[in-house]
């Protein structure tokens, strides 16, 4: 809809008055109208006056006491307090200079209050019932004004009185303090608190040393204004003139006269002022009914004024609304509302009450007082009613005011509560003064209401407007971005004259050409495109020329020899063409050939003028075509047709519906909505609509609680709803796939969507098809895409690869798109035909490079319409954007998740479900037993799988600790929950920010982590977890303990503070101090809710089992319905397998290790733990547990050089060491003894390459060196005590013989125990117990050497003699060397040595498997003759390729670790290719266009698979032309790209996106420019890459100064000017004819008449920059031209020369052309005289003088003929019967002595009223000189009698009223009652005091017992009464006589 008129509107829209300011310092006030002012409601808090400087601080009282300057203080200098100022700082006054102007203390807009101010807030308060007591009259606001806080106490009505009351006014007076200065009154310097009182300064100066302030005391009822010393401190108030905000679309006048303003609201335009009209559309009166019976009798239409006083508003009762003016039913009703509008329905009420409902006039649905007059209403204590603070109503600007009504028989009532309208179906709304709402009820035709005029909004615009949505269908809560689209209208539409220039004369820019057919024309000066001259045409009020006939064209083209535009196009829509001026097109002259380029290409026509080739032919050519001389320089040709001349108004406002007021909005609906928008351009205000469609759809339901046994998946929840998936936040969030593992105590959150086809038009039955679409083809190939078969208009699925045209749809028009056929439009909706085939993909890429996308259908009318647009298509197949989404969780053929490509799914809020994971725990007494043993099994009520316990804890140290806290190193400790205090860490098992004042330690695993820093014992902590809804600190994995200790040292806290494990005493397994831990937010198990049975159908929580093999137990527990089942595993056994990882990856091998005997299951820390056996002869025993010391208490501790604590062959941390090879060691602080016997033990895991030193113990002496070193096949020692007799055992090797070899044995990847024995006859070497090597030893030992030893290394003499590596790559653990050699049984206790068979045959401790699946080894190891089988699982991971986007974009400088977060997968690895390769480094930078592999790693195992995916990242090119420039110059930049894929636009800091920008510092700059990338295709990556770059400015110098203007009047003789300047040193002057641009003046001078203008620039003799401006040299040499005017002047009167009129200066006049005489102005002029003036300007005088001749011509006065001047009213007489004598000229009478109005001789005379008479000579002009004064005297002829007297004393019709009585004085009036006597007579009634007052002056009349007479002053009783009044007419010399009753009420 669109909207045409010739507004006279203020302003574009409406709007209300904000609610806060902000001052310098950024503090926020309110504010409040109070009347016409706005008042903040809040004390001034700033520091600094409003340009921002500094007002001072001052604390100290000496300093403050001797202030002359402004200052401020806190109230007792305390900053929790207000600010206080003293009265310098309010005015300004910032130093004792007076000549320095004061500052400004109030925000911009405001200022502090002056006393006379403060008196009208006063007065205002009090007027609207402010007053405590509710009265109008006296001083007793001070409780309105004060605050609700604690004032002291005070009397009745004071503020200190029920504060609870204050405050009513809303100005929020708090009982602040105040500061004394020098004495002043009763009060000394220094802070105040006064018992709660709130003072206020006022800038009004008292005297020297006072000033006014204004003061609310806590005891006074008043607002108090006493002068004070100007150096107190007082708060400190603003105040400004309140605005008038509303603003109306337009005003408009009633039948009476009367000025109305509209207003638009939505659909309908309303008057905002009440209807006080008296009479009809026609003129016709409407009855005035004063008397209250007479109003309830009427049947007509009659209004009165409220309280019948005609200072008031006027009520109609319902016949005046619909203008039933008389009972004749065949009479048509009157108009009550002028032309143009009506009196408002029903329906429009109930439209205006909607719109101001949803509009954003309204909050929290206070449409009451939105509408409601901001005065007259009762006051309310409703708040949102119109009477609860009156200021505030109003912000629609509708103006109710509270009128009240007027009912049948109940008489004026409910003014001040209600505003109440008449619709034209008898019903009424209205406002009450107490109540929010807009109210409708059924009434009383008779009753009096207010009343309004209405009228539809027009629409007859002729402007195209179109508003452009980013979405015409959104999800509930989704934004949408609205623009205008403004297309003025053509020059056929704007019809109407606003602008009356003459024409024919020259226009800038054109060259007239000529008149042609009542038509202008003109040239354009300049060739220009076609859309720009069609531009400069309109706003120079014409069109472009078009043309009608041969000869039209002719005249045309010989205007110019360039090539000519003409105002024919093709109208894009239909390709037709058409005129600008919009007539038909009755003639063309198209050179042969054109028009060309297809039916929409070349939209624009020329003449050719430019070739002899088709000369003054016509061409169609596009906007800026440049091809030859052909066509090439077109100039528009402007025709003007003068009937519709206009200038063009390019300035445009805007005004939406939501009230906004720029071009773009946003907006962000939550239904169904229609906005507006008017657009007021070149005066016309035109609307246009938009509608956007609200999907909000159902949210999804289910229980919020589920259950599930041991795990889950996202698969399993259950919930109802459409299209559902789940999220792991309320809002945003990850989706979860349907696998994703559910955790105990986990939120998750599902989404429902709405369907994906709402409507469909497929082939099949049930849309009247003869198909079964959609349906995959016979050959099961799938069809995932749709198109429409023409002409049915119905769907059908086909393959992708499908050849097909498409259908294009775009909400704008795209105009002429090549490769497309226009269709249609529908509903804001523009349709394109491709005019090839192609694919689904193929087309849907064509479409988005189009400016659209493939067509979207959502419901019957679309289609109806798309069916009929590509019907004449017959037996085509069309592509629509309609695709089926494989990827869907819906997806199923043929018929599941098809999809709109443009159609939003809409979300509606999530459904939270709290999942609860059964996690049943089967506690065995022992899962590796042997055959025969029992075990008990008992269900665990919780599941602690991880403990990290400090060294020997826990340990009930201080008595019973049954709680834990966490310990700076990490570790846990055991405390008592009372005896301890600590810190304490929180846990949320969802993500958040922030808890209350708790410090956020971050997020792990979707969980969130708080922690107190206070002090506080295990029970208080648990206590405030629970008040914050959390829990304490859980931990369950090494990753979350380490992840705690991280993120709490990170924060500089200190790690020691509680968790919220507990050591249950109810529990089967507590024991002090380890059994029974549990945390306390898990799932406990409670007997009584839960049931049981076991695999063994045992029915108790426990039992006890005796497996004679390894048993799989299991049990189901049954609790609310919900059954899991829970297993274990009994293995019958005495040993344990140790395995290097029981969770592998695919492919990786496991070492598997038997452990048994002393060292079967823990490592062995102290050589106490040995047996009593090994203990004897230790030399040295290093455990490794946590250090390097010797634990054998000999003292040889060890010094760590390099190596690293590490697990042991237990899994154990911390208890060996690890060696990395290159030079980790372990130096031992002593020598080793000399020994001849001895025995070396050491726990070895090696993964070297070659040789690694074990031990050595070398000096460099030859015969003294021990070492002890392996490879990964062979095992090396050495021990040589004499240097003759080197002795080395080497194995593999044989049993005898020092070179010989044995098989050999792989040592690497696996624990081994390696012991060595010598003896001084042998050498053996031990692997795990086994003897592999022996060799003569005779003579070998370990020498007593001054070095130290070294585990983990060789010597270097070692190194360089022997081997090539000294350094051990591996672990060492439990290093023993003992004095003495080990007996077999003892090597084998040591080592545990036993006989083993494996599952998989080997016979080994060990053994290495690879399994490929999860698989179950087992071991029969015998010992001592007892074999026991031991089983291990091992669990083999193969985890999938990670998950993302195809095709992921970014900028050139990305790297892999900053892209990490595009996919789904755990720590990722980026590769080149898709197999094998390195992994990139996360700096490793993108390169566009480039494929990219990713792999992820699960629980250390990385998929063989790998996500391949191409990245775009195209690097722009910036090219700068200058990069040095100067100032004022430009430099050219422009920026390039070239993707790989898709396009790239850009966007600068300027806000341009052109390629190429010009940019023009004022100084050395850094710019930028954002790439914005988009691929294409359906998955299109968009990125936004930043780019800077620099350019460098050179000042300009300053302009030259001026040698000054020069002025010569013009001589005879020659003259010659020059213009000079001067510039600075360095610098040269170069003179132009222009100020800019122009050409370069080598000799600045004038010779002749005239002005000329010479500009200076001045160079930099350097960088050749020129000054910004040029100085401009003025040299004149003057030559005046004669004074203008008329030639000959006439005159009515006698005048002198100064009456003559010229136009010139400093005029002088002459008796002569030339020479003669010079004539004084006072000078008399005679008819026919003839003068001559001439001229003086600026010095000069004219040499030439202008001729004038004089006529002179009196006219006479008129004359009264009849002096006799009294007349009667009743006959109406006029002027035109006043007899004077016009002497034969034209008689003309006036309403003033002089000047004054001419009034028709058919006005009626007026009593008293002065006419003036004058006459006029119609050919001279001249009128009498003197004006004849006529006074007549009109006199009524009628009587009007008023019939009811109200003897109530309230001043009101209190006596009988006769009017005009007392112009018939001959008159009688005599008053009967009922009963015919006479009670009442009186001659010359009216006269002096001759009034019927009510009482009887006749006779004694009785009623009720009751003498009513003269005498009695008795008012007579309520009745009626006969009157008769009889009076003389002089003036008709007749007697008259009425009679009638009248009616007399004495209650």
């Amino acid at each position: 809809m669109k909207k045409f008129l010739l507004t006279f509107c203020l302003a574009t829209g409406l709007s209300y008055s904000q609610d806060t300011i902000i001052d310098i310092d950024g503090n926020t006030y309110d504010f409040l109208s109070y009347g016409t002012q706005d008042w903040t409601v809040e004390n001034a808090a700033m520091g600094t006056y409003r340009d921002g400087t500094t007002i001072p601080q001052v604390t100290e009282a000496t300093e403050w006491n001797n202030l002359t300057t402004g200052a401020w203080c806190y109230y007792n200098n305390d900053p929790n307090k207000g600010k206080l100022y003293n009265w310098y700082a309010v005015m300004g006054i910032h130093d004792n200079d007076p000549s320095t102007p004061n500052k400004e203390f109030a925000p911009e807009g405001w200022h502090v209050p002056s006393d006379e101010e403060w008196t009208t807030l006063e007065e205002y308060l009090i007027a609207n019932g402010y007053n405590y007591d509710g009265t109008t009259t006296g001083n007793k606001i001070a409780k309105s004004m004060a605050s609700n806080d604690e004032w002291s106490f005070g009397g009745i009505g004071s503020p200190g009185e029920n504060e609870s009351t204050n405050n009513s006014s809303g100005f929020n007076a708090k009982p602040e303090q105040w500061r004394e200065g020098i004495f002043s009154g009763n009060y000394q310097e220094g802070f105040y608190n006064g018992g709660g009182n709130a003072l206020f300064w006022t800038q009004t100066d008292a005297e020297t040393n006072l000033a006014f302030q204004r003061g609310i005391l806590h005891y006074e009822v008043s607002l108090l204004s006493p002068p004070v010393s100007k150096l107190g401190g007082k708060s400190v108030r603003f105040v400004q003139d309140s605005e008038n905000n509303c603003s109306a679309d337009g005003t408009f006048q009633d039948q009476d006269g009367n000025a109305h303003q509209y207003i638009n609201y939505g659909s309908l335009d309303w008057s905002v002022s009440e209807v006080n009209v008296t009479t009809y559309r026609d003129g016709t009166p409407i009855p005035l009914v004063v008397d209250e019976s007479d109003w309830g009798s009427q049947s007509t239409g009659a209004y009165c004024y409220v309280n019948n006083d005609p200072n008031n508003n006027i009520l109609y009762n319902y016949y005046a609304i619909i203008g039933k003016h008389d009972n004749d039913p065949n009479t048509p009703n009157k108009n009550l509302a002028p032309e143009g509008w009506r009196m408002p329905s029903e329906a429009d009420w109930n439209n205006l009450d909607e719109f101001i409902s949803n509009s954003d006039y309204v909050s929290d649905g206070n449409v009451a007082m939105t509408m409601a007059s901001t005065s007259g209403w009762n006051n309310s204590s409703n708040q949102g009613a119109p009477g609860f603070m009156q200021s505030e109503n109003n912000s629609s600007c509708f103006n109710a005011y509270p009128n009240g009504t007027r009912g049948v028989g109940a008489g004026f009532n409910q003014q001040g509560e209600t505003s109440e309208f008449w619709s034209t179906d008898e019903q009424t709304h209205y406002i009450n003064f107490a109540i929010n709402t807009f109210i409708n009820t059924n009434n009383n035709p008779g009753n009096g209401k207010s009343a309004r005029f209405v009228r539809d909004f027009e629409d007859n615009c002729t402007s195209d407007i179109t508003i452009t949505a980013s979405a015409s269908e959104v999800c509930a809560g989704e934004s949408v971005d609205l623009s205008v689209n403004l297309n003025l209208p053509t020059i056929c539409d704007m019809q109407i004259n606003l602008t009356d220039i003459p024409l024919g004369q020259e226009i800038p820019g054109f060259t007239y050409g000529g008149f042609y057919n009542e038509h202008y024309y003109y040239v354009h000066n300049d060739p220009t495109s076609w859309t720009d001259g069609e531009q400069i045409c309109r706003e120079n009020g014409g069109y472009l020329v078009c043309i009608n006939d041969e000869s039209e064209n002719t005249f045309v083209s010989n205007l110019t020899n360039n090539n000519i535009w003409i105002g024919l196009l093709r109208d894009p829509e239909t390709c037709e063409f058409r005129w600008l001026d919009c007539i038909d097109i009755n003639y063309t002259n198209w050179r042969p050939g054109e028009p060309n380029s297809g039916p929409c290409g070349e939209p624009y026509t020329q003449i050719i003028r430019g070739c002899s080739f088709g000369y003054n032919t016509w061409n169609n050519l596009g906007n800026n075509s440049s091809n030859g001389a052909c066509y090439s320089n077109m100039v528009p040709i402007m025709e003007i047709d003068p009937e519709i001349y206009q200038t063009f108004d390019p300035s445009t406002t805007y005004l939406w519906s939501t009230g906004d007021t720029t071009e773009t909005i946003s907006v962000t609906p939550t239904e169904t909505t229609e906005y507006w928008v008017d657009v007021i351009t070149n005066g016309m205000t035109c609307r246009e609509y938009v509608t956007i469609n609200v999907t909000a759809p159902v949210a999804p339901t289910g229980d919020s609680e589920q259950t599930f046994c041991g795990t889950a998946t996202v698969a399993d929840l259950t919930v109802m709803g459409d299209s559902i998936q789940w999220y792991d936040a309320a809002t945003g969030g990850n989706l979860l796939d349907s696998t994703t593992i559910l955790t105990d105590g986990q939120v998750v959150y599902a989404s429902s969507f709405i369907s994906y086809l709402d409507f469909n038009n497929w082939n099949n039955e049930s849309n009247g098809g003869n198909g079964n679409e959609p349906s995959d083809d016979p050959n099961g190939n799938f069809e995932n895409y749709a198109l429409i078969k023409t002409p049915s208009g119905l769907w059908d699925d086909y393959q992708e690869n499908t050849q097909a045209k498409h259908l294009l749809e775009s909400n704008v028009s795209l105009g002429i798109v090549s490769g497309y056929d226009y269709l249609g439009n529908n509903n804001s909706s523009y349709y394109y035909k491709s005019q090839n085939s192609s694919s689904w993909n193929e087309a849907n890429n064509t479409a988005n490079l189009s400016g659209g996308w493939l067509a979207t259908i959502k419901s019957q009318a679309e289609s109806d319409f798309v069916t009929e647009l590509v019907s004449e298509f017959s037996s085509d197949l069309v592509w629509i954007g309609l695709y089926q989404d494989i990827e869907d969780n819906n997806y199923s053929e043929p018929d599941g998740a098809w999809k709109w490509l443009n159609f939003y799914q809409c979300e509606e809020s999530r459904l939270a479900v709290t999942v609860s994971i059964q996690d049943i725990t089967i506690t065995a007494s022992a899962t590796e037993v042997c055959a025969g043993e029992s075990v008990d099994l008992s269900i665990s009520t919780i599941d602690v799988e991880y403990f990290n316990w400090d060294d020997n804890e826990p340990n009930d140290t201080a008595g019973i600790e049954n709680v834990v806290h966490i310990q700076p190193s990490g570790k846990w400790n055991d405390n008592g929950s009372e005896s301890y205090s600590t810190n304490a860490i929180f846990e949320l098992n969802y993500e958040v920010s922030e808890l209350g004042n708790l410090i956020f330690l971050g997020h792990y695993n979707n969980h969130s982590y708080f922690y107190a820093n206070q002090s506080l014992s295990w029970p208080d902590a648990n206590q405030m977890a629970e008040s914050y809804n959390t829990y304490l600190l859980n931990i369950n994995t090494a990753e979350e303990n380490e992840f705690i200790v991280n993120s709490v040292n990170n924060l500089g806290l200190v790690l020691d503070a509680w968790l919220g494990m507990i050591q249950d005493e109810n529990d089967e397994l507590y024991s002090e101090p380890s059994g029974g831990w549990k945390w306390l937010n898990s799932n406990y198990l409670n007997p009584e809710d839960y049931s049981y049975i076991w695999s063994t159908g045992d029915t108790a929580e426990n039992i006890t089992v005796t497996p004679t093999e390894t048993t799989e137990y299991w049990v189901d527990v049954t609790t609310n319905g919900v059954t899991c089942r829970e297993y274990i595993t009994i293995s019958v056994q005495e040993i344990t397998i140790n395995a290097s990882a029981t969770e592998v990856c695919a492919g990786e091998s496991v070492d598997l290790t038997i452990s048994s005997g002393l060292t079967a299951g823990s490592a062995v820390c102290t050589s106490s733990d040995l047996p009593t056996n090994l203990q004897n002869g230790l030399v040295g025993y290093w455990p490794f547990c946590g250090n390097a010391n010797d634990e054998s208490g000999n003292g040889n501790n060890g010094t760590v050089n390099g190596a690293i604590l590490t697990s042991d062959r237990f899994g154990e941390d911390d208890n060996a060491y690890l060696f990395d090879g290159i030079n980790d060691w372990v130096s031992l602080n002593g020598p080793i003894q000399d020994m001849a016997n001895f025995t070396i033990s050491a726990w070895v895991y090696h993964t070297g390459e070659s040789y690694s030193g074990i031990f050595s113990d070398a000096n460099g002496v030859p015969g003294e060196d021990v070492f002890f070193n392996m490879s990964p096949s062979e095992v090396g020692v050495h021990a040589d005590k004499q240097s003759t007799n080197l002795k080395s055992l080497v194995i593999p090797g044989p049993l005898s013989g020092p070179s010989a070899f044995v098989t050999s044995q792989d040592f690497n990847g696996q624990w081994q125990n390696i012991l060595w024995t010598l003896s001084p006859t042998e050498s053996k070497i031990y692997i795990n117990g086994i003897n592999v090597a022996i060799i003569d030893a005779t003579g070998s030992n370990i020498g007593n050497h001054d070095s130290n030893p070294s585990i983990g290394r060789l010597t270097d003499n070692f190194t360089s003699e022997f081997y090539p590596t000294q350094y051990f790559t591996g672990k060492l653990d439990d290093f023993i060397i003992w004095s003495r050699t080990l007996s077999e049984s003892e090597i084998q206790q040591l080592t545990n040595f036993s006989t083993y068979t494996w599952s998989t045959g080997e016979t080994t401790t060990n053994i290495i498997v690879t399994p490929t699946e999860t698989t179950e080894y087992w071991v029969d190891v015998t010992t001592n003759g007892v074999t026991c089988r031991e089983y291990i699982t091992i669990s083999v991971t193969a985890p999938p390729a990670p998950t993302g986007n195809s095709v992921q974009g970014g900028c050139s400088d990305s790297t892999v670790g900053s892209n990490n977060n595009a996919f789904t997968g755990e720590n990722l690895q980026w590769y080149a290719a898709p197999s094998g390769g390195t992994a990139l480094p996360d700096s490793h930078l993108l390169a566009d266009g480039t494929y990219y592999y990713i792999s992820q790693t699960v629980n250390g195992c990385e998929s063989s698979d790998r996500f391949e995916f191409l990245y775009l990242a195209p690097q722009p090119t910036i090219t700068i032309d200058n990069s040095v420039i100067c100032e004022g110059d430009i430099a050219i930049v422009s920026v390039s790209s070239s993707p790989s894929l898709g396009s790239a636009t850009f966007l600068w800091n300027t806000g341009e996106t052109s390629e190429s920008i010009t940019l023009s510092p004022t100084e050395s700059s850094t710019f930028w420019v954002d790439q914005i990338y988009n691929s294409g295709g359906p998955e299109n990556i968009q990125t936004v890459c930043r780019y800077f770059f620099e350019i460098t400015v050179d000042n300009a110098p300053e302009a030259p100064i001026s040698g000054g203007d020069i002025l010569e009047c013009e001589t005879i003789a020659a003259q010659s000017l020059f213009a000079t300047a001067s510039a600075n040193a360095g610098e040269s002057i170069t003179w132009y004819d222009a100020a800019t641009g122009g050409n370069v003046v080598a000799n600045p001078s004038l010779g002749t008449a005239g002005t000329v203008t010479f500009f200076a620039e001045a160079i930099n003799d350097t960088s050749g920059c020129s000054s910004l401006t040029r100085t401009a040299v003025t040299l004149t040499i003057t030559s005046v031209a004669a004074p203008t005017g008329d030639a000959v002047q006439s005159f009515c009167d006698n005048v002198t020369v100064s009456d003559l009129l010229v136009t010139g200066s400093n005029i002088q006049w002459y008796d002569a052309a030339t020479g003669g005489n010079g004539l004084d102005p006072s000078s008399a002029l005679a008819n026919e005289q003839v003068l001559y003036a001439s001229q003086t300007q600026n010095g000069c005088e004219s040499l030439n003088r202008l001729e004038v001749n004089v006529e002179i011509d009196i006219i006479p006065d008129p004359i009264l003929i009849n002096t006799e001047l009294e007349f009667c009213l009743a006959r109406e007489e006029t002027l035109a019967d006043l007899e004077i004598d016009d002497q034969g000229f034209a008689l003309e009478l006036y309403d003033s002595f002089s000047g004054g109005n001419m009034l028709p001789m058919d006005t009626l005379l007026e009593d008293g009223v002065s006419y003036h008479a004058t006459l006029y000579d119609a050919v001279s002009g001249c009128e009498s000189l003197v004006r004849l004064e006529v006074v007549p005297t009109v006199i009524p002829c009628e009587v009007i009698i008023y019939n009811a007297l109200s003897l109530n004393g309230n001043g009101q019709n209190d006596y009988m009223v006769i009017e005009n009585a007392e112009y018939f004085p001959d008159n009688s009036l005599e008053v009967y009652n009922r009963d015919g006597h006479l009670i009442y007579s009186q001659t010359q009634y009216g006269l002096d005091d001759n009034l019927f007052r009510g009482v009887a002056n006749v006779g004694n009349i009785y009623g009720g017992g009751t003498i009513y007479n003269s005498s009695s002053g008795s008012n007579l009783p309520t009745g009626s009464y006969l009157y008769v009044f009889k009076y003389f007419n002089p003036y008709e010399q007749q007697q008259y006589t009425l009679k009638g009753f009248l009616t007399i009420n004495s209650n």
